[in-house]
């Protein structure tokens, strides 16, 4: 196999791609958990803001990259179907090898749902005229500062422990490198993905809904799978919420800000109504549910596979 064959096959590019997406995400979120340690900023604001962030860089460089190759269809299939696998896949996946309990909420979830609902819905809305264009993305911009701005202000120091901020250069050079990985496996991955597209004859849309937002949440994925093994429910439910908050008004509001994204809403009228019912079902469970069992993760897995399935018979 020669070297012109590799960089020409689109499923090679892809792997590829999704190699790199996976250990560069792993390298900017240890390095990001080092140095939040360090300026002492509350598990919380790990969990949403610092995990999350990292774990959306993928869907926001693919979407940035997917604008400028005109892909319109894997920029709004990659932000629905990222956010559905978030919560159908990966904390279905996790409910089932183990259950969540939780109890005595700490007072963040409560503004952190709310982000989350009203932010899914606001999405959904601006959808509705069949383009997200650039006055929707400066909303959707402005409501991603303002979101950061409480987060911080109300929800981020930890005011029990002693501030000590210690200089570690190396960790800012690993994650400065960390992005430049992430950035070259996001050109590779949504190359990979157009060219299956191309091949397979397969809608943008339903290449961005599953097999791109699929693998945009590897790193959500293992890194949710690793804070329920060291039990650490809080960090892995607040990397599920704010990723699924920073891949609407970040990654949304990034890419529509670049360019009008044109989209036939009638094409993802269930997809969009499949991901309001799952955010609103997970928020539901957090609320009024002290205990999140295997069963819930099944409905969860099934309600993701169900999307899939209307996927490709939608699209195709």
């Amino acid at each position: 196999m020669n070297l012109d064959y590799f960089l020409i096959n689109p499923f090679l590019l892809f792997l590829l791609g999704m190699l790199a997406l996976y250990f560069s995400s792993e390298i900017i979120i240890n390095q990001s958990v080092l140095i939040s340690r360090k300026y002492n900023i509350s598990k919380l604001l790990v969990g949403v803001f610092i995990l999350a962030f990292g774990t959306s860089l993928p869907e926001l460089f693919v979407s940035i990259l997917a604008i400028f190759n005109n892909s319109n269809g894997i920029v709004i299939g990659n932000i629905i179907g990222s956010n559905i696998s978030n919560i159908g896949l990966v904390l279905g996946l996790s409910i089932i090898l183990k259950p969540i309990i939780l109890q005595h909420l700490e007072k963040g979830y409560y503004f952190n749902l709310i982000t989350l609902f009203v932010s899914t819905c606001l999405f959904v809305f601006l959808l509705l005229d069949n383009i997200l264009s650039r006055y929707d993305g400066l909303i959707l911009l402005l409501l991603c500062f303002m979101y950061l701005y409480f987060l911080i202000k109300y929800f981020g120091a930890n005011h029990n422990e002693n501030n000590s901020i210690v200089n570690n250069n190396q960790s800012f050079i690993k994650l400065l490198l960390g992005f430049l990985l992430i950035y070259l496996g996001s050109d590779f991955f949504v190359n990979g993905a157009i060219g299956i597209s191309k091949t397979l004859g397969i809608a943008d849309i339903a290449i961005g809904m599953t097999i791109v937002s699929i693998g945009t949440s590897a790193p959500e994925l293992f890194t949710t799978l690793l804070a329920f093994k060291n039990n650490e429910k809080n960090l892995a439910m607040g990397n599920i919420i704010g990723s699924n908050i920073f891949n609407i008004i970040l990654v949304g509001g990034v890419s529509s800000f670049i360019r009008n994204i044109n989209v036939e809403f009638n094409q993802i009228v269930i997809h969009s109504n499949i991901l309001i019912l799952i955010t609103l079902i997970l928020i539901l469970l957090i609320l009024f549910s002290k205990k999140i069992n295997r069963l819930f993760g099944i409905i969860f897995i099934s309600i993701y596979l169900i999307f899939i399935v209307i996927n490709f018979y939608n699209f195709n």
